[in-house]
């Protein structure tokens, strides 16, 4: 879908909004701006454009890594509500996030929850849809699912999330959406152990702006989900796509396919609901 026009944001609207969010509509953009791109984002792009904000400054080069996760998660996600057609998305801190125009079928509802400071900007600067609201709140408070009818089917999504909250949040919220919506899915992204100690060690430091991610899952813990949680039906691991290719990336994608180093990857899961 083509997005509109979008108005000039201006960089006080930006203070108090973490930088998280920033950086990864950065690196959206920039792959979609590439001729040679994996992601068609138009709408992250003019969004982006809009935003007077340094962003090479704060954030150097851009990676590809966000845009291939959010192909990942886009691919998975057209799959499912074409399997439920007129179901409900709920994405669990969408931050700038566009994700509803590069998948909108014409039939999902779309909710996006996050903090009121994002909300805000969300309202104000992207295009407005009668199937796409926006919530603010934090993940952790559970009272978002009453914007959820029961009736339908519930995919929720949560990319670059779960990994701030402490364990027993993010597993807790996880099991509390498979009680509340049967027959639902949830994806979502999760960092290996060893990441998650490199940033408790280097939350702080000066040039640092990512917090500390106290939650970990290993594929292994991932796949293993389903005798955790006894809503949880199944787990299925998601194959990210491959980026432009390098010689140090190919050797290392090889290398983290060996049965002995796979729990050291970065992985996306998509998790099933048991039905009532």
């Amino acid at each position: 879908m083509e997005s509109q026009h979008l108005p000039q944001l201006n960089s006080p609207e930006l203070d108090g909004v973490w930088p998280g969010p920033l950086w990864t509509l950065y690196n959206r953009a920039a792959e979609a701006s590439r001729p040679d791109g994996v992601l068609q984002d138009r709408t992250a792009i003019e969004l982006f454009r809009t935003m007077a904000y340094p962003a090479r400054d704060v954030f150097g080069e851009p990676q590809q890594s966000h845009a291939l996760r959010a192909v990942c998660f886009d691919q998975a996600m057209r799959r499912i509500i074409g399997e439920h057609p007129g179901g409900t998305v709920v994405c669990l801190g969408d931050g700038f996030d566009t994700g509803f125009w590069r998948i909108d079928d014409g039939r999902v509802r779309w909710i996006s929850i996050d903090l009121p400071e994002v909300i805000a900007l969300r309202e104000k600067h992207l295009p407005a849809s009668p199937r796409l609201r926006n919530v603010a709140g934090s993940a952790l408070d559970l009272s978002w699912m009453d914007e959820v009818e029961d009736d339908e089917h519930v995919l929720i999504s949560t990319q670059g999330l779960l990994m701030h909250f402490e364990p027993d949040e993010a597993i807790g919220l996880i099991d509390a959406c498979s009680r509340r919506f049967p027959g639902g899915h949830l994806i979502f992204d999760h960092i290996p152990h060893w990441f998650s100690g490199k940033t408790k060690r280097e939350a702080g430091r000066p040039g640092n702006f990512q917090d500390a991610l106290p939650f970990a899952l290993s594929p292994a813990e991932a796949e293993a989900l389903p005798e955790r949680l006894s809503r949880v039906v199944s787990s299925t691991r998601l194959e990210m796509p491959e980026g432009r290719p390098s010689a140090a990336g190919r050797v290392i994608s090889k290398a983290l396919t060996l049965p002995v180093l796979r729990n050291l990857r970065f992985s996306v899961t998509l998790l099933e609901f048991a039905r009532r």
